[in-house]
C-alpha cells in the first residue's frame, strides 16, 4: 500500500503494520505491485537533481530496497503497467513522438539486472 511517500506491508490477518519504507527522494506513481516471492515492485519519479527528472522502478523485499532501475527521462517516456512472472518483472514505457506511439518494454531479473528491452522507436524504420 502506498501512503504519503511511504510504502507499507499489512498483515493480511489483522491489518497491523509489518514495515514501512520511508521514499523521500521520489514520488510514487502507482499501487505496487507484489510479485509472487513476496517482492514488492514501486514504480515512481527520482526527484534527485531535477524534480521528476526521471522515472524510476525498485524492488522491496521484507521492506529493504533490493535493486532500483532508473528509467529514460520522463519528458521522453512515461511508464506503463509493471507485471511479474517467475522471477522476472516486465515494465512498459510509452513514447509519443509526432503522430506515432511506441511500446517499449525491458526485463528485469530479481537482482535488478536488465536482461532485455524491445524498443521499436530503435529498430522501426518510418
Amino acid at each position: 500500500m502506498v501512503c504519503d511517500r511511504s510504502v507499507l506491508a499489512l498483515n493480511g490477518r489483522d491489518g497491523s503494520v509489518l514495515w514501512r519504507t520511508n521514499e523521500q527522494d521520489q514520488s510514487i506513481r502507482q499501487q505496487p505491485v507484489v510479485a509472487e516471492d513476496g517482492t514488492v515492485i514501486v514504480t515512481g519519479y527520482g526527484e534527485t537533481g531535477t524534480p521528476w527528472s526521471h522515472d524510476i522502478v525498485f524492488a522491496l523485499r521484507g521492506g529493504q530496497e533490493v535493486w532500483r532501475v532508473d528509467m529514460p527521462p520522463a519528458s521522453l517516456w512515461r511508464l506503463g503497467g509493471v507485471t511479474t512472472s517467475d522471477g522476472v518483472t516486465y515494465i512498459q514505457r510509452f513514447l509519443s513522438p509526432g503522430p506515432f506511439t511506441y511500446t517499449a518494454v525491458d526485463a528485469v531479473s530479481s537482482n535488478g539486472t536488465t536482461l532485455w528491452t524491445f524498443d521499436p522507436s530503435k529498430s522501426f524504420v518510418v
